[in-house]
């Protein structure tokens, strides 16, 4: 339910552009669910959902004369563009993430006229309340989905990945990463399906974990 596709090109990327591994595939999850060549109703591309005007800017920004829609489903551009884009908006909203988030669902400007008119709703750090319920809802799925990959692989809770990471990260997924797995999916489950044990998911999660320990 939550793999690493992609590592190496995203990694590289997200470096580039200082920002964090693990946001990136918890956007990545909640845009496409790690679909290539997916297209949203309002004519998103790939992995990063990109739009056609979103990358002819983004294209421009980065120095890139000859761009089409259709380079949007080339995974190396999309996650190229997508982590260009989220750094740019974490750094146009002082590296607020929820705000950043926000603003990669519903757009930069419609994000600041809702500060600029006071239309969120805040509790502590976080947004609570969002004229859009769709992007309300989106903010919940990412934030849920990043805080599992947070818990999953620590190592990739950074802007790179250091060597001994590389080469543990097989091992550490097979070990701690897998009990978390478990724990995480849980938690996940049961926010997403109220007060469901989720019991058979589990089962099914703990005999691949037995698999994987195996193999390890």
């Amino acid at each position: 339910m939550f793999p690493t596709p992609h590592l190496e090109i995203i990694e590289k990327y997200a470096r580039d552009n200082q920002i964090k591994i693990t946001m990136v595939y918890a956007v990545m999850k909640a845009e496409s669910g790690f679909k290539t060549r997916a297209v949203s109703p309002k004519g998103a591309i790939g992995l990063m959902q990109i739009t056609e005007s979103t990358g002819r800017w983004i294209a421009s920004e980065l120095g890139i004369n000859e761009f089409s829609a259709d380079q949007l489903a080339d995974p190396e551009l999309n996650i190229r563009f997508g982590c260009w884009y989220l750094a740019y908006l974490l750094k146009r909203f002082n590296g607020n993430s929820e705000l950043a988030l926000a603003a990669y669902n519903a757009g930069e400007g419609t994000v600041s006229r809702w500060l600029d008119s006071g239309n969120i709703g805040w509790e502590n750090s976080k947004i609570k309340y969002l004229p859009y319920k769709e992007t309300e809802k989106y903010l919940v799925r990412v934030n849920r989905i990043y805080f599992v990959y947070k818990t999953l692989y620590p190592e990739l809770d950074s802007c790179r990945l250091q060597a001994v990471g590389k080469a543990c990260i097989s091992v550490f997924c097979c070990t701690f990463g897998g009990l978390c797995l478990l724990f995480c999916q849980f938690v996940f489950l049961k926010n997403k399906n109220g007060s469901k044990p989720a019991g058979e998911m589990l089962k099914h999660q703990q005999k691949r974990l037995s698999l994987r320990m195996e193999k390890a």
